[in-house]
């Protein structure tokens, strides 16, 4: 049980993270900016439907060259070796966005690394109860 959880943790804040925007958001957003901070952040390129959804009942239409572009550009900083790494150990479960030449290796790399995350959460989670334990002994 505690285990299913701890794998929805990094599921549950990337949906959190699908917000709409709002009807200013819509006229004001730098497409190109707002794709490069999905692309950092490794979101799949559907968040541009979302976006879509959001501001078409304002009337507004997303610029998806532009957001797409900036995205590809925000993929070269969250696509790399250092960022599997830092994203597993952080409990973030890779989402297949990067380029066909590092897609493989990051894929290993953020498995391996989200292996070591929940092997030290299950640590956790047993010191806890340990404690736990130990403290209903001395009653």
């Amino acid at each position: 049980m505690k285990k299913t959880f701890l794998l929805s943790l990094p599921l549950l804040t990337i949906l959190s993270a699908c917000s709409t925007l709002s009807e200013k958001e819509c006229h004001t957003s730098d497409w190109h900016q707002l794709g490069i901070q999905d692309g950092r952040s490794g979101l799949p390129d559907r968040r541009l439907d979302d976006y879509a959804k959001s501001c078409k009942e304002y009337g507004i239409h997303p610029d998806t060259n532009r957001y797409l572009a900036g995205r590809s550009d925000g993929l070269k900083q969250y696509c790399t070796s250092s960022n599997a790494f830092r994203t597993g150990l952080n409990g973030e479960e890779y989402q297949g966005v990067c380029p066909a030449d590092i897609d493989m290796i990051f894929h290993i790399n953020n498995s391996a690394s989200l292996s070591v995350y929940t092997a030290r959460q299950r640590i956790k989670d047993l010191a806890n109860r340990l404690d736990h334990l130990e403290h209903e002994l001395s009653e």
